[in-house]
């Protein structure tokens, strides 16, 4: 007897909501836990002219782009994430960041977060593990009049799919 057979892979989707100051540990079921263990920061910097862009990578190095001069002083990191899976998890296979922005306290300007980076890669084994997830960005700035100095902040999703 012949026959077809379909198999259909199922994937789930998991959110989690990172701010830019704090995320305590959060559980979002039975399958994945994830805790974020260190801020996305991109330090203390100076826009002159039409701006630029200021980019942290995976790995927390900062560098910028066009009219930016930065600063030492402050704190400026990667975004890190612990994410735990059970025995029914196997992989993460990918991640999903889209772009966010950031609001100066006391209003007067915003700045675009985009261009975000992950380390390691998707098909990340979390198989009854942590797996550490590393994210980097780049925060685009303009004028100083655009974008007044100020302490910024805001929020942005990542959207882990794992099977």
């Amino acid at each position: 007897m012949n026959g077809q057979y379909s198999y259909i892979k199922i994937f789930r989707q998991l959110i989690l909501l990172a701010f830019i100051l704090f995320i305590p540990k959060v559980h979002f079921s039975q399958d994945v836990t994830v805790q974020k263990t260190q801020d996305l920061s991109f330090g203390i910097f100076y826009p002159l002219g039409a701006g630029g862009s200021v980019i942290i990578s995976a790995s927390g190095a900062r560098t910028s782009t066009g009219n930016i001069v930065l600063l030492s002083g402050g704190i400026s990191s990667n975004a890190i994430f612990e994410v735990r899976g059970n025995n029914r998890v196997r992989n993460i296979t990918s991640i999903t960041i889209p772009n966010a922005t950031l609001t100066r306290v006391g209003g007067g300007g915003t700045l675009s977060l985009i261009t975000f980076i992950t380390s390691p890669s998707p098909n990340i084994n979390i198989r009854n593990r942590t797996a550490i997830i590393n994210v980097g960005a780049t925060l685009i700035v303009g004028s100083i009049t655009a974008n007044p100095p100020g302490n910024y902040v805001g929020t942005f999703n990542v959207t882990f799919n794992y099977n």
